[in-house]
């Protein structure tokens, strides 16, 4: 901590302004290959949600919409850091975007941001990724990522907003929570948007589903790669990035447990306004592990992503 030479007294650092734009599930993320990211949350008709916003207060997208995330800071260089792991997805080489209406439900542009972090991670059995005309940047992964985390900086949360085509606001960024971190000693400013694509509920052809919504996802994107099985969920213990707690990164099919959980919680307090102090520690019963699948709790929501070039 710095001294004011004047004074003698300390100074506490200026925060690390962070934003959290969070990734849940079946959205095609298309990599310019310069400043920015296309991200086409694939149609699944009644089976998905597809929702922007707040943590427990997202709003439903309209069918159709394209939404573009402003205010954030110049769009970084391409790094090993802002790029697409093909390592942890099945990332798929295109001429050019796709614009076909009826795959994708509705589109989010993203700036590239400073870093890309994956969570709910799944492993795929030997052989059930096909690529049978090396459609892949890499030989085929052995596992899938159900969420993507992209980490930007900011100025001014005020300026920080997601608007349609038309200009209209979708999403205005709250004020974001200031605090240290504990581990670093860091000061931080946090925000989080979360965007999702993923069942609400668990289904009883959770399986199929998930094989069924990979292979939409690389059609869409003009490939001829085959999942013949889905990829099976791991106990992933990662650490949230920080100012985030683990239950935003759980799949949206757990996420009324862990509403009623919180409940138990409130009530007591009488209260869920002003200053709470208390430690949110809650794991799904049924998994004992952070929340993984989408769909079915073990499988995970996930598709394929592209790279232009």
């Amino acid at each position: 901590m710095d001294k004011n030479t004047t004074t003698g007294q300390e100074i506490e650092p200026l925060p690390r302004k962070i934003l959290y734009v969070v990734l849940h599930g079946l959205v095609c993320l298309i990599d310019d290959g310069k400043d920015q990211f296309i991200g086409d949350l694939i149609d699944m008709g009644s089976d998905h949600e597809y929702l922007c916003g707040d943590f427990l207060y997202e709003n439903q997208i309209p069918n159709g919409t394209t939404l573009t995330l402003r205010g954030v800071d110049g769009a970084m260089a391409k790094s090993d850091e802002n790029k697409l792991d093909s390592t942890l997805n099945a990332v798929v080489k295109i001429a050019h975007v796709p614009d076909q209406d009826n795959y994708y439900q509705s589109r989010i542009i993203l700036p590239r941001p400073n870093k890309i972090k994956y969570y709910i991670q799944g492993t795929l059995t030997k052989g059930s990724l096909n690529d049978p005309k090396n459609e892949l940047q890499q030989p085929p992964p052995d596992i899938i990522s159900g969420i993507r985390v992209f980490e930007y900086s900011f100025t001014d949360s005020r300026d920080m907003h997601v608007s349609t085509e038309t200009g209209d606001m979708f999403w205005n960024c709250p004020a974001p929570v200031t605090f240290k971190d504990s581990s670093t000693g860091e000061v931080v400013s946090v925000a989080a948007l979360h965007i999702y694509n993923e069942p609400p509920s668990v289904l009883p052809y959770a399986g199929k589903h998930n094989k069924d919504e990979f292979n939409f996802t690389v059609s869409y994107l003009g490939a001829q790669v085959r999942l013949a099985s889905p990829a099976v969920t791991q106990l992933n213990n990662y650490r949230p990035p920080v100012g985030m707690i683990p239950e935003e990164l759980h799949a949206l099919d757990v996420r009324q447990e862990m509403i009623q959980e919180l409940m138990k919680i409130l009530r007591p307090m009488g209260s869920a306004a002003g200053p709470i102090s208390f430690k949110l520690d809650w794991t799904p019963n049924r998994l004992k592990a952070d929340a993984a699948g989408g769909g079915g709790g073990t499988q995970v929501c996930g598709g394929a992503n592209a790279s232009l070039g």
